[in-house]
């Protein structure tokens, strides 16, 4: 709980980006749209898990994405079907995400292996259980869209997600190895609350 105390700033930042990537990406016509949003999250969510590896970690920083998400969609768009869609889809790769990456960190190190279990796993089991919901249980989707999000674009969205979570623990590995010069503590934050602020004007 330190760790997340001490880190917020960060976490709102990771929170924000998702929540952006929810209201921008999410309004666009795209083909899979399903699968880049959530390669997008899951991304997002690895880098942060792979900076900050305490437990708790991803369900702070969805509650926030949640939060950006709710905030943006107006009360008249916060109807049972909306809310039943995309945010109910976001919390379910939160929570998921966390229950993954909590099982395989070990000593508070996320390793590639860790990312790519966390990202497969994460999308398998989420798009599952979002396709019955919403084929089985609200009976919204016929079968044939809900056996395509099932079998094909949940599998999509593991290989995507575990690609671009790779590419990421990466970066993050590189970036640490150039050795640059840090920030003082409060000229950091004020950068990152800076942006914050930005990411919510803009997602508006």
């Amino acid at each position: 709980m330190n760790t997340l105390k001490r880190n917020y700033p960060w976490l709102l930042l990771f929170g924000s980006l998702i929540g952006l990537n929810e209201t921008l990406v999410g309004s666009l016509q795209i083909p899979y749209h399903s699968v880049v949003l959530s390669t997008i999250t899951l991304l997002l969510l690895t880098l942060a898990r792979a900076s900050f590896p305490q437990k708790g970690t991803s369900l702070v920083i969805i509650a926030i994405a949640l939060v950006f998400k709710l905030s943006h969609m107006g009360i008249r768009e916060c109807t049972a079907p909306a809310l039943l869609c995309g945010p109910a889809a976001m919390a379910m790769l939160g929570a998921g995400y966390e229950l993954f990456a909590s099982q395989f960190t070990r000593d508070r190190q996320f390793s590639y292996a860790n990312g790519i279990l966390s990202c497969s796993l994460t999308s398998l089991v989420t798009f599952g259980l979002f396709g019955l919901l919403q084929g089985n249980v609200l009976h919204i989707w016929d079968p044939a869209r809900m056996q395509n999000y099932i079998f094909a674009r949940g599998p999509l969205t593991a290989l995507a997600s575990s690609v671009a979570g790779t590419a990421g623990i990466a970066f993050l590995q590189a970036v640490k190895n150039t050795g640059l010069p840090t920030l003082h503590p409060w000229l950091t934050r004020g950068l990152l609350f800076a942006i914050v602020l930005s990411l919510w004007v803009i997602g508006r």
